[in-house]
């Protein structure tokens, strides 16, 4: 009996001495330091489940701003009044322009 608890001893010692060994390796070659150890715990801090809440967070804030964004756009419209047809069809015709121009563009690029 002692001598197995020498062996699982000894096996034990070996192996932390072969842990350390290997964190001081990895250390003077430059592949550990303070930042990267940081950035590990941080990559640990928060469970699976609250990472995905304030992912869900951000999406709906980016949802939300996007909502917002586009009330101004058309509110900013409004407010520079009423535009006849003739306004509406220019628009269209220009941006049917563009559209075609970059379609060629693609083509030739392809």
């Amino acid at each position: 009996m002692k001598t197995l608890r020498i062996l699982v001893v000894g096996f034990l010692l070996a192996q932390l001495l072969l842990a350390v060994g290997f964190v001081a390796w990895m250390y003077t070659d430059g592949r550990i330091d303070k930042a990267r150890l940081d950035s590990v715990v941080d990559t640990f801090r928060l469970t699976i489940d609250e990472e995905a809440a304030l992912e869900e967070d951000a999406l709906q804030k980016e949802e939300q701003a996007t909502q917002v964004r586009d009330q101004l756009a058309r509110l900013e419209s409004i407010g520079k009044g009423p535009t006849t047809l003739r306004e509406q069809l220019d628009k269209t015709e220009q941006a049917d322009q563009t559209a075609m121009q970059k379609l060629n563009l693609f083509n030739d690029q392809n």
